[in-house]
């Protein structure tokens, strides 16, 4: 029984010894905001795209209405 407890002792030591340098440490963000930042620019880039998209979907449903209007104007 003894011999469990100096095991466990053992492992959680390991495990202390393992964890202690990130307490003395401070975390860095810099490459999370990068990160941040690259993805905020893609997704701007996308939804420029869909609005041009968008854009041209109603441009091109204007001028096929434009000519069936005319179309139909100059039948009559």
């Amino acid at each position: 029984m003894i011999e469990n407890f100096r095991i466990l002792r053992q492992e959680f030591y390991e495990k202390m010894k393992s964890i202690e340098p990130w307490l003395d440490n401070t975390p860095s963000f810099s490459e999370l905001q990068e990160n941040r930042k690259l993805l905020r620019s893609l997704k701007s880039k996308l939804r420029h795209l869909q609005a041009d998209k968008l854009d041209l979907e109603e441009v091109r449903g204007f001028i096929f209405i434009n000519k069936c209007s005319i179309s139909c104007f100059l039948c009559t």
